[in-house]
Protein backbone atom coordinates (compact mmCIF):
# COMPACT_ATOMS: atom_id res chain seq x y z
CA UNK A 1 0.00 0.00 0.00
CA UNK A 2 1.07 3.36 -0.93
CA UNK A 3 2.56 5.90 2.08
CA UNK A 4 -0.25 8.62 1.94
CA UNK A 5 1.38 11.93 3.37
CA UNK A 6 -0.40 14.24 6.20
CA UNK A 7 -2.21 16.88 4.89
CA UNK A 8 -2.32 20.42 5.92
CA UNK A 9 -5.86 19.74 7.24
CA UNK A 10 -4.60 16.60 8.97
CA UNK A 11 -2.19 19.03 10.90
CA UNK A 12 -4.65 21.25 11.91
CA UNK A 13 -7.55 18.10 12.99
CA UNK A 14 -4.73 16.14 14.98
CA UNK A 15 -2.80 19.00 16.70
CA UNK A 16 -3.38 18.23 20.07
CA UNK A 17 -2.05 14.77 19.31
CA UNK A 18 0.67 15.04 17.56
CA UNK A 19 2.19 17.21 20.43
CA UNK A 20 2.48 14.19 22.72
CA UNK A 21 5.72 13.56 23.65
CA UNK A 22 7.28 10.80 21.07
CA UNK A 23 4.23 10.76 18.68
CA UNK A 24 5.11 13.97 16.34
CA UNK A 25 4.74 13.35 12.45
CA UNK A 26 5.65 10.48 12.49
CA UNK A 27 3.20 8.62 14.92
CA UNK A 28 0.28 10.58 13.05
CA UNK A 29 1.62 9.08 9.84
CA UNK A 30 1.85 5.61 11.15
CA UNK A 31 -1.67 5.81 12.12
CA UNK A 32 -2.98 6.91 8.70
CA UNK A 33 -1.07 4.48 6.92
CA UNK A 34 -2.23 1.74 9.84
CA UNK A 35 -5.28 -0.77 8.42
CA UNK A 36 -7.18 -1.73 11.76
CA UNK A 37 -9.88 -4.66 11.77
CA UNK A 38 -12.38 -3.90 14.62
CA UNK A 39 -14.55 -7.15 14.91
CA UNK A 40 -18.24 -6.19 16.45
CA UNK A 41 -19.78 -2.86 15.94
CA UNK A 42 -21.42 -3.10 19.64
CA UNK A 43 -21.43 -1.90 22.42
CA UNK A 44 -17.33 -2.10 23.04
CA UNK A 45 -16.98 -1.48 19.16
CA UNK A 46 -19.18 1.66 19.70
CA UNK A 47 -16.66 3.45 21.57
CA UNK A 48 -13.57 1.89 20.09
CA UNK A 49 -14.34 2.92 16.66
CA UNK A 50 -15.36 6.93 17.65
CA UNK A 51 -11.59 6.94 19.39
CA UNK A 52 -9.83 5.00 16.54
CA UNK A 53 -11.93 7.13 13.25
CA UNK A 54 -10.88 10.52 15.84
CA UNK A 55 -7.27 9.52 16.08
CA UNK A 56 -6.89 9.25 12.64
CA UNK A 57 -6.54 5.50 11.82
CA UNK A 58 -6.06 5.90 7.94
CA UNK A 59 -8.03 1.94 7.24
CA UNK A 60 -10.63 0.72 9.60
CA UNK A 61 -12.37 -2.18 8.80
CA UNK A 62 -15.74 -3.32 10.77
CA UNK A 63 -17.12 -6.97 10.79
CA UNK A 64 -20.60 -7.45 12.56
CA UNK A 65 -23.33 -9.73 10.97
CA UNK A 66 -25.97 -8.08 13.72
CA UNK A 67 -28.68 -5.31 13.04
CA UNK A 68 -29.30 -2.58 15.92
CA UNK A 69 -32.40 -3.33 18.57
CA UNK A 70 -33.87 -1.32 20.82
CA UNK A 71 -32.22 -2.84 24.10
CA UNK A 72 -28.47 -1.77 22.30
CA UNK A 73 -28.92 1.61 22.96
CA UNK A 74 -27.98 1.71 26.74
CA UNK A 75 -24.37 1.24 25.86
CA UNK A 76 -23.97 1.40 21.79
CA UNK A 77 -23.86 4.62 22.09
CA UNK A 78 -22.81 5.50 18.23
CA UNK A 79 -26.02 4.74 17.19
CA UNK A 80 -29.94 6.34 17.77
CA UNK A 81 -33.63 5.12 17.50
CA UNK A 82 -33.85 5.64 14.30
CA UNK A 83 -31.10 3.03 13.10
CA UNK A 84 -32.92 0.35 14.96
CA UNK A 85 -33.36 -3.15 12.81
CA UNK A 86 -30.66 -1.38 10.30
CA UNK A 87 -26.81 -3.50 10.33
CA UNK A 88 -24.70 -2.24 12.60
CA UNK A 89 -21.68 -2.46 10.25
CA UNK A 90 -23.39 -0.42 7.58
CA UNK A 91 -24.65 2.18 10.09
CA UNK A 92 -21.06 2.50 11.73
CA UNK A 93 -19.40 3.01 8.65
CA UNK A 94 -21.84 6.33 7.50
CA UNK A 95 -22.00 7.58 11.02
CA UNK A 96 -17.52 7.85 11.15
CA UNK A 97 -17.53 8.75 7.12
CA UNK A 98 -19.66 11.59 8.57
CA UNK A 99 -16.60 12.05 11.72
CA UNK A 100 -13.99 12.00 9.76
CA UNK A 101 -13.93 11.65 5.71
CA UNK A 102 -9.81 11.68 5.48
CA UNK A 103 -10.14 7.94 6.63
CA UNK A 104 -11.19 5.15 4.71
CA UNK A 105 -14.05 2.88 6.58
CA UNK A 106 -15.83 -0.26 5.14
CA UNK A 107 -18.32 -1.86 6.81
CA UNK A 108 -18.94 -5.59 6.28
CA UNK A 109 -22.41 -7.14 7.02
CA UNK A 110 -21.10 -10.75 7.44
CA UNK A 111 -20.40 -13.29 9.73
CA UNK A 112 -16.85 -14.06 10.97
CA UNK A 113 -16.57 -18.01 10.98
CA UNK A 114 -13.50 -20.44 9.81
CA UNK A 115 -14.55 -20.39 5.97
CA UNK A 116 -14.64 -16.43 5.98
CA UNK A 117 -11.91 -15.30 8.51
CA UNK A 118 -8.88 -15.30 5.55
CA UNK A 119 -10.82 -13.33 3.50
CA UNK A 120 -12.21 -11.01 6.09
CA UNK A 121 -9.08 -10.69 8.23
CA UNK A 122 -6.39 -10.18 5.83
CA UNK A 123 -4.24 -7.07 5.79
CA UNK A 124 -4.98 -6.35 9.25
CA UNK A 125 -2.01 -4.86 11.26
CA UNK A 126 -3.96 -4.79 14.19
CA UNK A 127 -7.30 -6.42 14.99
CA UNK A 128 -9.73 -5.32 18.10
CA UNK A 129 -11.96 -7.80 19.59
CA UNK A 130 -15.19 -6.36 20.57
CA UNK A 131 -17.16 -9.45 20.56
CA UNK A 132 -19.73 -10.78 22.81
CA UNK A 133 -19.16 -14.40 22.84
CA UNK A 134 -15.61 -16.72 23.26
CA UNK A 135 -16.46 -18.94 20.29
CA UNK A 136 -15.62 -16.03 17.81
CA UNK A 137 -12.86 -14.88 19.90
CA UNK A 138 -10.83 -17.90 20.54
CA UNK A 139 -10.95 -18.52 16.16
CA UNK A 140 -9.57 -14.79 16.35
CA UNK A 141 -6.83 -15.55 18.68
CA UNK A 142 -5.92 -18.35 16.29
CA UNK A 143 -5.92 -16.63 13.32
CA UNK A 144 -4.36 -14.00 14.87
CA UNK A 145 -1.34 -16.06 16.14
CA UNK A 146 -0.87 -18.28 13.03
CA UNK A 147 -0.43 -14.78 10.99
CA UNK A 148 1.98 -12.57 13.66
CA UNK A 149 -0.93 -9.92 14.22
CA UNK A 150 -1.23 -7.97 17.55
CA UNK A 151 -4.71 -8.11 19.13
CA UNK A 152 -6.41 -6.62 21.44
CA UNK A 153 -8.88 -8.36 23.69
CA UNK A 154 -11.91 -6.81 25.46
CA UNK A 155 -14.75 -8.05 27.50
CA UNK A 156 -17.32 -6.67 29.85
CA UNK A 157 -19.93 -8.41 32.50
CA UNK A 158 -21.79 -6.15 34.45
CA UNK A 159 -19.97 -3.31 36.23
CA UNK A 160 -16.47 -5.64 35.46
CA UNK A 161 -14.13 -4.69 32.19
CA UNK A 162 -11.20 -6.78 30.79
CA UNK A 163 -8.81 -5.63 28.83
CA UNK A 164 -5.30 -7.71 27.37
CA UNK A 165 -2.84 -7.05 24.22
CA UNK A 166 -1.78 -10.13 22.60
CA UNK A 167 1.37 -9.95 20.09
CA UNK A 168 2.58 -12.87 18.24
CA UNK A 169 5.97 -11.19 16.98
CA UNK A 170 7.02 -10.94 21.08
CA UNK A 171 8.24 -14.18 22.10
CA UNK A 172 7.28 -13.47 25.99
CA UNK A 173 3.61 -12.68 24.98
CA UNK A 174 0.95 -15.12 26.16
CA UNK A 175 -1.85 -15.63 24.08
CA UNK A 176 -5.86 -15.91 25.08
CA UNK A 177 -5.86 -19.22 25.39
CA UNK A 178 -2.83 -18.98 28.00
CA UNK A 179 -5.35 -17.66 30.25
CA UNK A 180 -9.04 -18.74 29.37
CA UNK A 181 -9.57 -22.57 28.03
CA UNK A 182 -11.24 -22.99 24.72
CA UNK A 183 -14.41 -24.83 26.75
CA UNK A 184 -16.01 -21.49 28.27
CA UNK A 185 -19.85 -22.06 28.17
CA UNK A 186 -22.10 -19.70 26.27
CA UNK A 187 -23.18 -16.86 28.58
CA UNK A 188 -26.60 -16.33 26.64
CA UNK A 189 -27.74 -12.96 27.89
CA UNK A 190 -25.72 -11.07 30.36
CA UNK A 191 -25.72 -7.77 32.47
CA UNK A 192 -23.95 -4.90 31.17
CA UNK A 193 -23.64 -1.25 32.42
CA UNK A 194 -22.80 1.10 29.05
CA UNK A 195 -20.93 3.40 31.13
CA UNK A 196 -18.58 0.51 32.17
CA UNK A 197 -18.29 -0.58 28.81
CA UNK A 198 -17.62 2.94 27.59
CA UNK A 199 -14.21 2.44 30.11
CA UNK A 200 -13.55 -1.03 28.85
CA UNK A 201 -13.34 0.14 25.13
CA UNK A 202 -11.62 3.56 25.66
CA UNK A 203 -8.73 1.50 26.90
CA UNK A 204 -8.55 -1.22 24.00
CA UNK A 205 -8.55 1.81 21.51
CA UNK A 206 -5.94 3.46 23.73
CA UNK A 207 -4.31 0.30 23.63
CA UNK A 208 -4.38 -0.34 19.63
CA UNK A 209 -3.02 3.54 19.26
CA UNK A 210 -0.10 3.09 21.45
CA UNK A 211 0.89 -0.22 19.82
CA UNK A 212 0.83 1.66 16.19
CA UNK A 213 2.07 5.12 17.02
CA UNK A 214 4.88 3.09 18.86
CA UNK A 215 4.93 5.20 22.50
CA UNK A 216 4.65 3.49 26.07
CA UNK A 217 3.99 0.37 27.09
CA UNK A 218 1.27 -2.35 26.40
CA UNK A 219 -0.67 -4.53 28.03
CA UNK A 220 1.62 -7.95 27.06
CA UNK A 221 1.48 -10.28 30.01
CA UNK A 222 -1.20 -8.61 32.02
CA UNK A 223 -4.80 -8.93 32.48
CA UNK A 224 -6.31 -5.64 33.25
CA UNK A 225 -9.43 -5.61 35.33
CA UNK A 226 -11.79 -3.01 36.47
CA UNK A 227 -13.87 -3.21 38.58
CA UNK A 228 -16.48 -0.51 38.29
CA UNK A 229 -18.59 -1.23 41.65
CA UNK A 230 -15.25 -0.51 43.96
CA UNK A 231 -13.57 1.88 40.67
CA UNK A 232 -10.19 0.25 41.26
CA UNK A 233 -8.51 -1.27 38.42
CA UNK A 234 -6.14 -4.09 39.05
CA UNK A 235 -3.35 -6.47 36.44
CA UNK A 236 -2.93 -10.15 37.04
CA UNK A 237 0.63 -10.84 35.26
CA UNK A 238 0.22 -13.69 32.42
CA UNK A 239 2.78 -16.32 31.24
CA UNK A 240 2.85 -18.27 28.53
CA UNK A 241 2.06 -21.33 28.33
CA UNK A 242 4.12 -23.63 26.39
CA UNK A 243 1.72 -26.31 26.27
CA UNK A 244 -0.85 -23.73 24.91
CA UNK A 245 -2.51 -25.67 21.96
CA UNK A 246 -2.61 -22.22 20.48
CA UNK A 247 0.63 -20.65 20.89
CA UNK A 248 2.98 -23.27 23.01
CA UNK A 249 6.08 -24.42 21.51
CA UNK A 250 4.94 -27.87 22.43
Amino acid sequence: MEKKPISKNELERYDRQIIISNWGLDGQLRLKNSTVIVIGAGGLGSTVLLYLAAAGIGNIRIIDNDILELSNLNRQVLYNEDDINKPKALLAQMKLSKLNKDIRIVGINETLDEKSADKLLNGADLIVDCLDNFKTRFLVNRYCINNKIPFVHGAIYGLEGRVMFIDPKNEESPCLNCFYPEDIPPMGKFPVLGSVVGITASIEATEAIKYLTKIGKNLIGEFLVIDGRLMKFKSIIIKKNPKCKTCGVN
